[in-house]
């Protein structure tokens, strides 16, 4: 006689046949209670995928014990009532294919499947939670485009979101879900007889809980806006979970983004205020408006004359460089260094509570040092490299949905700061310790005629830091090296990734400065990645000092200009005020450093010293943002033989402004100027240099709804965007016709004023 057989995987249960038998026969009452476990089951599957995230956005956003339980709270019923759905059908479906898998190796197959998928979608939340510690907005498709298509980036962030702070939680996660997994399945698979019903209570039992996850997300959302904190309790999954499911997606490809981007229309008071919002007059928002329908590319809408004075500022950098140049014929060297995240409230002369041994070079810039006319009153633009980059070469920083122009927009015939100095006989280049395919950069500075020099362009013996990167130390040595062997003008574009997150210590960090934070962290009780982040950014200091000390030192310093900003700040915590002020997440140094061998130079003395100290006076108390500053570096090398000697018909640009515009209006309340803070919320700046927190968050771009019907603050920029892209930006742009010219960089290759 033939033993039954069970139907279940031996590793679920060795008494199958029994259990089976008395299955069979068990009462309606039975088939509920299997129903309700199956949703338990669920929904503790879906707290283990969630809770390590969610646990460290708790308490990287609550001061308190109460703020953090609240957040941790709420955002964990906001994270089930978007992922529970998605484990339940996942879960549920997989089920049903193993309880008619006849194969038992199918069987644990498909059971390991579902276990490895729960794991994936816990390290998906992982690293969305990691984006957002370290960027302040959870990543959408644009931002998993460039962490997917990175193998840099997965093997920098993979150790960081399995171990670090996830590891504990991780392991307790992965032993739920595989005890679970063990328990839930055989009691569901054991009868097909009593399947059926449990399937139907279950399905009734999912909607209600779900429901009311739904709704009690949708309260406690509510809430935290209330305390002005809205989207603290945001799921991660958010970003991307629901896309899944039919709403409609933008892929993040420039090309798609463009093409979306190029719908958005609006009035022609609107198409002004978001030409106003990026510097640009009515005049060339009219312009814009007209080349939608009478197209011509024999002048540029947005043309600004090169010798337009402007705004006091743009005035005095004007001064400034007619007394240091005027009558002197040697080629120039500029060099223009973006330090990677440097906050200005770590610098001692900025902020009294920061340690000076934190950035001692640049507080001795802040504190009058002759060589330096410094900002106090920088700002960003954006909180990514990306639209830093965009900032400082074409003076568009960050736009609507966080949207870079040239990461995310593709080439847009714009004539930018490379354009002009290209144009002029500058040689212009990038010097950068890692790879430029990373948020497209390289894409962006070749169109505009930049030479790249990038990591495998250097000695692959020097010092590394962050994700595999060259330390900034090799890197200023490289563009020392480089400039070196120019004979004409050069403009050298210095990217450093050093302090980036997740701040690793580069490999030449001299001891003495290792212990030098050490001390700071002992005596302030820091610890961590607080303190991984001083090391970082004392490293960043002491090399920028050693940079300009070379520079001093050289044979070209008569004829040199150094020209420092940070990229944007970051919003790691702040040991110095005790609590988050508005000045750490949006405030950046900023400085022009003009040689001794090169002041001296200068052809009238006391008339330079003049202009000199007039202008180091007006940076001290002008707001100024990232995005002036290709105005002013043109402003400053005005008077150099090279852009005196550049044609008529060459003498403009297209930069957006916003210091350095009459035209610049906010989208989004008054003031000089605007930005993201690193907390990713709009900030306004008054003309007397406070900054005015809106408390309105700004958000990824995810859907196509997100361009067709905007919001009230972004519905402007949208507008004059779309009339650009629709207009000249999509008929003159290189090789759309006979009038656009081939290469960037050139006089004619965005259409003559």
């Amino acid at each position: 006689m033939t033993e039954p057989t069970s139907s279940v995987h031996p590793a679920f249960d060795s008494t199958a046949t029994a259990t089976a038998t008395r299955d069979v026969r068990e009462p309606a009452r039975g088939g509920v209670r299997g129903a309700l476990r199956l949703v338990g089951a669920v929904l503790v599957l879906s707290a283990a995928c969630v809770v390590p995230s969610r646990a460290l956005l708790a308490l990287e956003q609550g001061r308190s014990v109460s703020a953090r339980a609240l957040y941790f709270a709420g955002g964990l019923v906001s994270d089930l009532a978007i992922v529970g759905p998605f484990v339940a059908l996942v879960m549920v479906v997989g089920l049903t294919i193993v309880r008619r898998s006849r194969s038992t190796r199918g069987r644990a197959s498909l059971g390991l499947l579902f276990v490895l998928l729960l794991v994936a979608v816990s390290l998906v939340h992982n690293a969305a939670t990691l984006f957002r510690v370290e960027r302040g907005v959870f990543p959408g498709p644009i931002d998993a485009r460039e962490g997917l298509g990175a193998f840099d980036s997965w093997t920098s962030e993979l150790p960081a979101i399995v171990s670090g702070r996830f590891l504990l939680a991780n392991l307790l996660a992965l032993a739920t879900v595989v005890q679970v997994v063990r328990k839930t399945c055989p009691s569901f698979l054991r009868s097909e007889r009593a399947s059926r019903p449990r399937m139907m209570v279950a399905t009734f039992a999912f909607a209600l809980v779900f429901g009311a996850l739904g709704v009690m997300s949708a309260k406690a959302n509510a809430y935290c806006v209330k305390l002005h904190n809205g989207g603290a309790v945001s799921s991660p999954a958010s970003a991307w979970l629901p896309e899944l499911f039919g709403r409609p997606r933008v892929d993040g490809s420039p090309a798609d983004v463009r093409r979306l981007v190029a719908t958005a229309s609006g009035t022609p008071q609107e198409v002004t205020r978001g030409a106003a919002a990026l510097g640009f007059s009515p005049e060339a928002a009219a312009k814009v408006l007209a080349n939608e329908t009478h197209p011509t590319c024999d002048a540029h809408p947005l043309a600004r004359p090169l010798d337009d004075d402007g705004t006091p500022l743009v005035v005095a950098a004007h001064d400034l460089s007619r007394a240091l140049l005027g009558g002197r014929d040697e080629p120039l060297v500029v060099y223009q260094v973006s330090l990677e995240s440097f906050r200005a409230d770590d610098i001692n002369a900025l902020e009294p509570l920061a340690p000076r041994e934190i950035a001692p070079y640049l507080s001795r810039l802040y504190e009058g040092d002759p060589s330096a006319a410094t900002f106090r009153r920088a700002h960003q633009s954006g909180i990514r490299t990306a639209h830093a980059l965009a900032a400082v070469q074409c003076g568009v920083g960050i736009l609507p949905f966080h949207l870079a122009l040239g990461r995310d927009l593709g080439n847009v015939p714009l004539r930018c700061l490379p354009d002009v100095l290209s144009d002029a006989g500058f040689r212009t280049r990038i010097v950068y310790g890692h790879e430029l395919a990373f948020d497209d950069m390289g894409t962006f500075l070749k169109f505009h005629g930049v030479e790249l020099h990038e990591r495998d362009d250097m000695p692959r013996d020097a010092p590394r830091g962050v994700w595999g990167g060259l330390s900034d130390g090799p890197v200023y040595d490289a563009a020392l090296g480089l400039a070196a062997d120019d004979i004409g003008a050069s403009y050298n574009f210095v990217l450093t990734l050093s302090h980036h997150t997740p701040y690793t210590a580069p490999g030449d960090l001299a001891p003495e400065l290792r212990a030098e934070v050490d001390g700071v962290c002992t005596a302030r009780g820091l610890h961590g990645e607080n303190c991984a982040r001083l090391h970082t950014a004392r490293y960043a200091d002491a090399m920028l000092e050693r940079f300009v000390s070379r520079i001093e030192g050289s044979k070209a310093a008569a004829r040199t200009l150094v020209v420092v900003a940070a990229d944007h700040t970051t919003h790691q915590w702040v040991p110095w005020t005790g609590a988050e002020k508005p000045d750490g997440i949006a405030r950046i140094p900023m400085a022009l450093v003009i040689p001794r061998a090169m002041r001296e130079a200068a052809r009238d003395r006391e008339k330079f010293e003049a202009s000199w100290a007039s202008f180091r006076a007006l940076a001290k108390t002008a707001p100024v943002s990232n995005t002036d500053l290709p105005t002013l570096v043109l402003s400053w090398l005005a008077s150099s033989r090279a852009l005196r000697e550049l044609p008529e018909q060459a003498r403009w640009h297209t930069l957006g402004a916003q210091a350095t515009s009459t035209s610049f209006a906010p989208p989004v309340g008054e003031g000089a100027l605007f930005g993201v803070d690193a907390h990713a919320q709009l900030f306004t700046v008054a003309a007397t240099g406070e900054i005015r927190p809106t408390g309105i968050g700004t958000d990824t771009l995810r859907t196509r709804d997100d361009v067709t019907a905007p919001s009230d603050r972004d519905r402007a920029t949208l507008a004059f965007l779309g009339s650009f892209l629709r207009g000249y930006g999509s008929k003159c742009r290189p090789g759309a016709s006979s009038a656009a010219i081939p290469t960037a960089g050139s006089a004619s290759a965005h259409g003559a004023p």
